[in-house]
């Protein structure tokens, strides 16, 4: 388990960013900005405390994995399904 609260609106600026593993954490949203990161391919944010995905989430088009496994998530958002390369949930 790591410190990491909050994820910043800033992570938006790194678009080259191909990996972003933020599992192991006290996360408990994810920032509008994540949608930004179009040449992401992986995506750890399992053991958090994430209850909500942002509506940005469709626009990581290039993720092929992405875990969220324990997590508070009550459901997955109808945007993930715009996810094209999405190979692992």
């Amino acid at each position: 388990f790591n410190d990491i609260s909050s994820i910043p609106e800033s992570i938006g600026n790194l678009t080259n960013l191909k990996t972003l593993k933020l599992n192991n954490n006290g996360i408990s949203s994810i920032p509008e900005s994540i949608g930004n990161l179009i040449n992401l391919n992986t995506l750890y944010l399992s053991n958090n405390g994430i209850y909500i995905l942002p509506k940005t989430i469709e626009n990581l088009k290039n993720v092929r994995v992405l875990m969220l496994d324990n997590n508070k998530l009550m459901y997955l958002p109808n945007e993930i399904g715009k996810m094209e390369s999405l190979k692992s949930l």
